[in-house]
């Protein structure tokens, strides 16, 4: 009996060796994303993660809807790899962004392993939505809107749109502006989104949670937060209803907010104050204009620009006479259109093209609509700034998508998946049969549909499947019989401003749907081991399918594999018996599997995950003898893995405690100082008990 004991101690002890390393993250959890639209990605958030003792790299992957990158604006992809350099992995921070690719409620975990170490996982969630404008009638909104206009006739088709909203109070109260910037405004941390003070890629040097911290008066930054004219409500006389447009006003930092002043925004190389964020009071260096402007942060510049256009159109028919009101005449030139002196409406369009929407941007644009009734249109569709002021149009993206990968398939879908370059957008064109042989250009309107063969077609058999800002596309309407070509195009702008990176493109080799899968189900056979059966209608160039078990939900392991018919166009049937009895210390009760098809080629795809529930083995558990003397043998020969038993006497007390081993006989003694009497044994198996009544004599 001793002997049994020191058996299951030395067991136990090397079972909390075995984890050498350990990863480290912080923080250990992140906030909900909100809402996104589908095919949109949201600002990202971060955490850092390290490592030490350490025998291979740490693996992130990210879950399907979400992406990561090692920097803020470009390289987001689905996994990535952290380069152990003596055992040791420093502190990395890693940006996980929202980017789905079907709507509904998404949720997963962020995976940080590495081999010998415990997994670390942080949950993510977030919303997809269908489209970005949401709202009623947001969908038709600019329907009434003439697709041929251009210059001055669309700014005034867009203000007869827009004007006559419903006005906000600027004070207090529930429908006041200090209310409304909890719904307007909020950060993912449910604190204020401070466009002078939050930062994005790295760390906020304060932050401010609405109503407790507004201002009041302030001394330095960090004091509290208070309502920012973005146009300075000093340029039209703080007069209604533009004294409480939400589409301008913005809450931030009371000390930058005071020392922007109603300085013009502009471009500082030498200022004469800095934020801790970085925005800069200073001489302007932007052509056109040499007297002190204040620099915003470059998260927000696109915001603030669609906000004074915003401005420029919503009312068209009072700013020529504003222009005599304290020093807007640095900013305004005496008419309904352009507006703006010549330096302005370049400034704008350049922050504009820089910083298109993103979803902070779209989401506040709803949430104003929910409030005012009207919408900015320069937000809703980018395009409106260059058809109605003209000027350049964004940049060429330099980097190109890498590493493209089939993610999973079935007999008519695909789902794609690759590292994005630096562009703010990507196109993807998939073709049939053939390598891809049309590209787009520049300024052309494409429109993307994921089922192959309705988007856009450019030349002939190209079919634009995919216009997002994600890192995954999942593609449907493919036929399993033939291969298929992607090539993934880097852009900025949007429609009829966009500028591709043509001349460096990702272009996958071809494509073919190896497997149409059938079935994939699975049961418990007689010795209590799970059978796994699947079925293909069809195969092409398959090797095998490699089998995956995860018994905590979470991580899976290969637990072997079965050769593949190769090519067929019949249904093939195959199975696979996990033996999960033979495994002592398994003892779990819910199991996970997956397969992985792997073609001659050394691709590989995913069928869909199962799940398999294990009957409550405590039910076979036998106590004898009862009543006994001095012991009692615990009994299951169909039962597998560890259980924890409990003794306690009718008070509740507990008498014993230990683990033991279901297979086995188990002999448990009482100590002599146990009376005779009625005692309760629980057995506890992960979320199971059985309970026996016993009787010492």
């Amino acid at each position: 009996m001793s002997r049994k004991k020191i058996s299951l101690l030395i067991s136990f002890a090397i079972t909390l060796t075995s984890f050498a390393g350990t990863i480290s993250i912080a923080p250990a959890s992140l906030y909900t994303f909100g809402s996104c639209p589908v095919n949109y990605a949201t600002a990202p958030q971060k955490y850092t993660v390290s490592g030490t003792g350490l025998t291979q790299n740490i693996v992130v992957q990210a879950p399907e809807h979400f992406e990561i990158s090692i920097t803020c604006y470009s390289g987001y992809t689905s996994n990535l790899q952290l380069i152990q350099s003596g055992g040791s992995v420093s502190g990395t921070i890693i940006y996980c962004r929202f980017s789905p690719y079907t709507s509904g409620s998404k949720t997963g975990s962020l995976f940080n392993s590495s081999a010998g170490c415990t997994t670390i996982n942080i949950s993510v969630s977030g919303t997809a939505t269908a489209t970005p404008a949401s709202g009623t009638g947001a969908s038709t909104y600019y329907n009434s809107i003439s697709t041929t206009q251009t210059g001055a006739a669309l700014k005034t088709s867009l203000y007869n749109k827009i004007l006559g909203h419903t006005v906000t109070a600027y004070g207090s109260g529930s429908s006041g502006l200090w209310a409304t910037y909890a719904t307007t405004d909020p950060f993912y941390n449910g604190k204020v989104w401070d466009i002078y003070s939050t930062s994005i890629c790295d760390t906020s040097p304060y932050e401010y949670t609405f109503s407790t911290n507004q201002c009041g008066t302030y001394s330095i930054e960090g004091d509290c937060y208070n309502r920012e004219h973005s146009f300075p409500q000093s340029w039209f006389g703080s007069s209604s209803p533009m004294v409480s447009d939400m589409f301008h006003i913005y809450p931030t930092d009371g000390k930058v907010n005071g020392v922007r002043n109603n300085f013009p925004y502009g471009e500082v190389s030498s200022p004469t104050y800095t934020s801790l964020l970085g925005g800069k009071l200073g001489p302007n260096t932007f052509p056109g204009y040499s007297g002190t402007v204040f620099e915003p942060i470059n998260e927000y510049k696109g915001d603030l620009a669609r906000g004074y256009l915003y401005m420029a159109t919503r009312y068209e028919n009072l700013i020529a006479g504003w222009q005599t009101n304290g020093n807007a005449n640095d900013v305004l030139n005496g008419n309904s259109f352009p507006v703006y002196d010549a330096w302005v409406v370049n400034l704008l369009i350049k922050w504009s093209n820089q910083d298109p929407p993103g979803v902070k941007e779209i989401n506040r644009n709803n949430a104003v609509y929910g409030y005012q009734v009207n919408r900015n249109p320069y937000i809703d569709s980018p395009q409106y700034v260059y058809k109605v002021f003209g000027g350049l149009k964004p940049l060429e993206p330099t980097l190109a998508s890498t590493s493209f990968i089939v993610k999973s398939n079935t007999a008519t879908t695909a789902l794609i998946s690759w590292k994005c370059g630096n562009g703010n957008r990507r196109l993807v064109v998939a073709r049939s049969s053939a390598p891809v042989s049309g590209l787009p250009v520049d300024s052309g309107y494409y429109q993307a549909n994921n089922t192959f063969g309705s988007g856009t077609q450019i030349g002939s058999g190209n079919f634009v499947v995919y216009d997002g800002m994600g890192n995954t596309a999942q593609i449907s309407g493919l036929n399993n019989s033939l291969v298929y070509y992607f090539t993934i195009v880097e852009f900025n702008g949007q429609g009829i401003t966009a500028n591709y990176l043509t001349g460096s493109v990702l272009s996958s080799t071809s494509v073919s749907l190896p497997v149409a899968w059938l079935t994939f189900i699975g049961n418990l056979n007689n010795d209590n081991n799970i059978q796994l059966e699947w079925s293909t209608a069809s195969e092409t160039n398959t090797s095998r399918f490699e089998l995956f078990r995860s018994s905590d939900q979470i991580n899976f392991e290969s637990i072997g594999s079965v050769k593949a018919a190769g090519n067929s166009r019949l249904t093939e049937h195959y199975y696979f018996i996990d033996v999960i009895n033979d495994d002592p210390n398994n003892s779990a009760l819910i199991y996970l599997y997956k397969i992985k098809q792997w073609d001659k080629d050394g691709n590989f795809c995913f069928s869909k995950t199962i799940q398999i529930r294990k009957e409550n083995m405590l039910s076979k558990i036998t106590v004898e003898p009862n009543p006994f003397e001095n012991d009692f043998r615990i009994s299951c020969a169909l039962c597998y893995g560890e259980a924890q038993i409990i003794l306690t006497d009718l008070t509740g007390k507990t008498i014993l405690q230990q683990q033991i081993k279901l297979k086995d006989d188990t002999t448990v003694p009482l100590p002599d100082n146990v009376s005779s009497g009625m005692y309760f044994l629980h057995v506890l198996q992960q979320s199971n008990q059985q309970i026996f009544k016993i009787i010492r004599r």
